[in-house]
């Protein structure tokens, strides 16, 4: 399923933004629901002037009667508002106090035009632009939008180049944004998975156990990113089928010490989420390096509880959990004279029940 050039703009696609505009540039002046063209949606600095370039209306007011440069503002995106203003658009004081907001449009201005210098590191498209930059003294540590540092951004936007210049020059692999996540956090997203870029980060020093302020390590992410459904809206048809059969990430996150049983600020594991996201290789995965299926989240549910209870991987889960305890412990109801006894097929989710799906209770 491919991108909308509204979400392209939103989460600041710039490449992909760019082949679908080359084959329908009419594209830049579509309007969503609520009247907002695809300049209303735009990420940063380069989004929007990829549509002006396209020749995108800086004047196009929503239904609500705003133009761009006033939604940029109500989303607080600096370097969009300093690049439409550099374009002399209209300004009408009233577009630009919102409830809540703590800058004027003029205070907007001023911070973009001091951060543009700071943050260069952030937006080189190469090797040798960052290398410019930081002999000509730029700070790899800088921080921009929610905290991200250069390292942070390079690897979001998948220049593995740059992001290897960096390490090179010994930046912070273990900084954390606002959110606390990390550059390991970000390589492992849906936008950015890349094996290499992975790879690259581990063999530098990055930590796949270090938290964010919600308690998910990178391995909870490779395993929540891995919902195909959700990615299917970002993401076009090829990156979809790439990520779906890829537990590689995963794999590469537990083989330099990720743990598998760390819980997150709802007490769940990846393995709660790869059973949640009915993630058979990954559930297979993380089992095989140690992940607990007696770990219970905070409102007392194990791994196989995420799953349907009439699911094959919650028997299969079920079933697993069930040797590890004793044997008399009470796998099924009352009401069932004889525990499950079946057969699964790895992958294919083929079950063979001597007695049907209906007892069990405790488990």
């Amino acid at each position: 399923m491919k991108a909308d050039i509204f979400t392209l703009c939103e989460w600041g696609e710039w490449e992909e933004l760019k082949k679908l505009l080359e084959e329908d540039p009419t594209q830049v002046h579509l309007r969503d629901d609520e009247q907002n063209t695809p300049l209303h949606y735009a990420r940063d600095r380069r989004v929007a002037g990829l549509l002006v370039q396209y020749g995108a209306d800086l004047e196009a007011k929503n239904m609500e009667g705003l133009p761009p440069i006033a939604t940029a503002a109500r989303k607080l995106r600096e370097e969009v508002v300093a690049f439409l203003l550099e374009k002399e658009v209209t300004l009408e004081k009233s577009y630009f106090y919102f409830p809540g907001s703590l800058w004027t449009i003029e205070d907007m201005a001023t911070k973009a035009a001091e951060k543009r210098w700071n943050t260069v590191l952030h937006g080189a498209g190469n090797r040798e632009e960052a290398e410019r930059f930081l002999l000509e003294g730029a700070n790899m540590e800088e921080r921009a939008f929610w905290g991200q540092t250069p390292l942070m951004k390079q690897v979001d936007e998948k220049r593995l180049d740059v992001v290897q210049l960096l390490l090179e020059h010994g930046t912070n692999i273990h900084a954390q944004d606002e959110e606390g996540n990390s550059a390991l956090h970000y390589a492992v997203q849906r936008r950015s998975v890349r094996e290499e870029m992975v790879q690259l980060l581990l063999e530098h020093g990055a930590d796949p156990n270090l938290p964010n302020h919600k308690g998910e390590t990178p391995l909870h992410w490779a395993i929540m990113e891995s919902d195909i459904d959700k990615a299917a809206l970002f993401m076009n048809s090829t990156s979809v089928k790439d990520w779906k059969g890829k537990p590689s990430i995963v794999k590469q996150l537990l083989d330099a010490g990720g743990d598998p049983n760390i819980q997150d600020h709802r007490g769940q594991t990846p393995l709660h989420w790869a059973v949640f996201g009915d993630h058979w290789e990954m559930v297979d995965l993380l089992l095989n390096h140690g992940a607990s299926l007696l770990i219970r989240s905070h409102d007392g549910k194990r791994p196989q509880h995420m799953a349907d209870r009439r699911n094959s991987l919650y028997l299969y889960c079920a079933e697993k959990a069930r040797e590890l305890e004793s044997f008399d412990s009470p796998l099924m109801d009352t009401n069932v004279s004889k525990p499950y006894s079946f057969v699964l097929h790895p992958y294919k989710h083929e079950l063979v029940s001597a007695y049907g799906y209906g007892g069990i209770a405790k488990w």
